[in-house]
């Protein structure tokens, strides 16, 4: 019995220190929205919104123009390698006709 009133008193403390803590944060959550209230206004938000969009936009163009040079490379390089292959596959079969070729006329 002893331990089950340790474990409700544990429990009990833990829920107050919880409430206490969620009181604070309801104190801070109120000071923020006066704070709010007083220090903003909807003109400088929208403002703030507007400077943002452009930010995002900007940004956007950016990583746009990036992706269009990262795959323009991308080609650039599937190209050198297709040709590179195609340069190997048609020696090599070159050199198997060849080979054929010299067998055949018994040279």
């Amino acid at each position: 019995m002893a331990n089950l009133e340790a474990r409700v008193t544990a429990l009990e403390g833990q829920t107050d220190r919880q409430d206490s803590a969620i009181d604070g944060l309801r104190a801070e959550i109120a000071l923020m929205r006066s704070e709010m209230a007083t220090r903003t206004d909807i003109a400088d938000v929208r403002r703030e919104m507007a400077d943002l969009r452009r930010e995002m936009g900007d940004l956007r163009t950016e990583v746009n123009r990036r992706i269009d040079l990262l795959n323009a490379k991308v080609d650039r390089q599937f190209v050198w390698l297709t040709g590179i292959m195609v340069t190997g596959f048609v020696t090599m079969i070159g050199a198997v006709i060849g080979v054929m070729f010299r067998v055949n006329s018994g040279g």
